[in-house]
């Protein structure tokens, strides 16, 4: 992954106070990815709060675009079958 690379999320988030950062269905920006491997990605701002969140994170929240058209692809594949 890298900056400008586009995720859907597959799994909704809320912060701390419950209101939601990332809503299922929607899609998000990689804004920066830090060496460790930490990544940055735009969301719902409620404040200064941009965060960093692991690779685990977004694997289990998030899919790439082309993950996303390719699930898509399948399913239509399927039901012509």
């Amino acid at each position: 992954m890298k900056k400008g690379d586009k995720l859907v999320c597959v799994k909704s988030v809320n912060n701390v106070i419950n209101k939601p950062l990332f809503i299922k269905g929607s899609t998000y920006e990689i804004l920066g990815v830090y060496y460790g491997g930490e990544i940055i990605l735009n969301h719902i701002l409620y404040g200064n709060e941009y965060g960093e969140f692991s690779p685990d994170f977004v694997k289990e929240h998030f899919k790439t675009l082309k993950e996303v058209r390719k699930e898509k692809l399948n399913e239509i594949d399927k039901g012509r079958k």
